[in-house]
């Protein structure tokens, strides 16, 4: 039975804007009463029994429910928890004054619990129109919650799956509270670790101050802040991070949180000093293929002057003996001694006899010296071989050309022993890239022997052996000196990027790190290192012929 509703000004419910309430109760005295009490305040539903009142909620959808508990024909707990499982807002009736049995209800999902002996009017109406707000109020609370879920749950799975890392702090940066993985994986330590440690302390000494005042500028002004430095990964490598950093700010204008968005841009850092550095070289290889060029004009008309003069000297030799002989026949004739004192005089003057000897020594000094000039022009174009195309290379060769054009760093410090496989084949590779890995490794080995070298009295030199080898589809090469030597514990980093152990403005680190690139990146070889403090260093090369790939032997030994 459907009744029609009235308004309620003081509760606020206009009459265009009626409220259903279902009343589900066997008793119909009961059900009369509540329609006497609040129908003309709100749009009545009546059911006598379970059945007929799921079947109104389900097609009525009334904003309340007032169930009798103990209505006879079913039991009202059963029913009560169906229409709590269906979403209903439901108070419940009951002549039990029991206040555990009204604190159970509510438990299990009632809005409210009201005794069937105290009805009457301003009770109901206050009780149904706190049941529907207050349900109201738990549904939108839920849907929040619901969002708030989502929103946590996207976060969360955005935040699992970027490379770059993410930071939550507190607002004075006394503690991390949230750290991603990628977080883990750029500074090797968990979240646990990160507090115990202190955030500061896993940033390189060097940067390390800069980057707390940085850090309490922006936290002083409120605003948010991008920097660069260097990490100290959990393994002792060092990372170059950039981050971003936010200050997170609550409804009173206070920092409530601090993020941090950063990532590892160490392996763009070594892209872009390769690239710089190949632009370097490609510049210096042009320079160097010009000066060549231009040496070797001069040189060449030079060396065949000297080639012809040696030669006419070979000729003119016989003739200036034999001139002597003559004047010493016609003084044995009876020529006039005048004469032939002349002569004499003419000799001695000229002093032919030293020109005789030093003559022949200066032109082949002159053609040797012109000779050399000819091998470093060579070396100079082999080195600058233009190109970035992998052919096959006779790298015994550039090895001597390379050698040729370092001379300048090693001959004051060591002497240099070729020891080249004469049978080697032909390596695939490209020339420029693979003269510039042993460039590097012969410019090291000069630096490790002179920091020796420096040490000791006299003029005694260190020296440098490269050996060349073939086994099976592998080319080997070996560079080893006897300077200083690596210590141990800093064998394995060697090949980092950036990673040096010379003085300030002397070495940029990169190198070893390159040469790790070219051999093991571009040409599928392997370079590894066994060094003795002390004693010396070996680097061993090892490359493909064909090209293809090989074992890697590893980085350090």
């Amino acid at each position: 039975m459907i009744q029609t509703a009235g308004s309620e000004p003081e509760l606020g419910i206009p009459v265009s804007d009626p409220r259903r309430v279902l009343v589900i109760d066997s008793d119909d005295v009961d059900r009369r009463l509540i329609q006497r009490l609040i129908g003309d305040y709100f749009e009545i539903l009546e059911a006598g029994e379970s059945h007929e009142g799921l079947a109104i909620y389900e097609s009525q959808s009334p904003d309340c429910v007032l169930l009798d508990l103990e209505f006879s024909g079913a039991s009202g707990s059963d029913l009560f928890g169906e229409l709590v499982r269906r979403g209903a807002t439901v108070v419940l009736l009951t002549l039990s004054e029991d206040a555990e049995d009204a604190l159970d209800a509510v438990r299990q999902g009632a809005q409210d619990f009201l005794n069937k002996n105290a009805l009457n009017e301003v009770m109901l109406k206050r009780v149904i129109r706190y049941a529907i707000e207050r349900d109201r109020l738990r549904r939108k609370l839920h849907r929040s919650i619901s969002d708030l879920r989502e929103s946590e749950r996207r976060f969360s799975e955005m935040a699992e799956h970027i490379d770059h890392g993410l930071w939550i702090w507190t607002a004075d940066g006394s503690r991390c509270i949230y750290q991603n993985p990628a977080s883990d994986r750029i500074y090797g330590r968990s979240l646990e670790e990160l507090n115990r440690i202190g955030w500061a302390d896993v940033i390189h000494a060097d940067d390390r101050a800069g980057e707390i005042e940085r850090a309490r500028r922006s936290r002083g002004a409120k605003k948010e802040y991008e920097s660069q430095f260097r990490v100290v990964h959990a393994d002792g490598s060092v990372r170059h991070v950039e981050q971003n950093s936010y200050p997170l700010l609550d409804d009173n204008g206070e920092i409530a949180r601090v993020i941090g968005i950063f990532r590892d841009v160490t392996e763009r850092l070594k892209l872009e000093e390769e690239l710089r550095l190949a632009h370097k070289l490609e510049a210096v290889g042009q320079l160097a293929a010009g000066v060549a060029h231009e040496i070797n004009t001069p040189s060449q008309y030079v060396s065949d002057n000297v080639s012809f003069l040696s030669d006419s000297f070979d000729d003119l030799l016989p003739i200036l003996t034999g001139y002597k002989e003559l004047i010493e026949q016609a003084r044995a004739q009876g020529v006039a001694e005048d004469t032939l004192g002349n002569h004499e005089q003419r000799i001695d003057l000229a002093d032919v006899d030293y020109l005789l000897d030093e003559l022949p020594k200066a032109l082949k000094q002159s053609k040797d010296g012109l000779n050399q000039i000819k091998k470093i022009v060579r070396a100079m174009k082999d080195f600058s071989h233009p190109g970035d195309e992998m052919e096959s290379v006779d790298i015994n060769q550039a090895i001597q050309s390379t050698v040729t054009v370092a001379r300048n760093e090693w001959k004051y410090v060591a002497e240099v022993d070729l020891a080249l496989d004469a049978d080697l084949p032909k390596v695939v590779c490209v020339p420029s890239a693979f003269n510039q890995v042993i460039l590097n490794l012969i410019v090291n080995a000069a630096h490790a022997i002179g920091d020796v070298v420096k040490t000791k009295e006299g003029n005694e030199k260190g020296r440098i052996r490269i050996t060349t080898a073939v086994r099976g589809n592998t080319a080997t090469i070996d560079v080893e000196d006897s300077g200083c030597g690596i210590p141990e514990d800093i064998r394995k980093k060697i090949f980092d990027p950036f990673f040096t152990t010379k003085e300030v403005g002397k070495g940029t680190g990169q190198g070893l790190a390159i040469a790790h690139a070219v051999i093991t990146e571009r040409h599928n070889g392997s370079i590894s290192v066994r060094s003795k403090p002390g004693v010396g260093t070996r680097f061993t090369i090892c490359l493909p012929v064909n090209g293809e790939q090989i074992e890697r032997d590893g980085r350090a030994a």
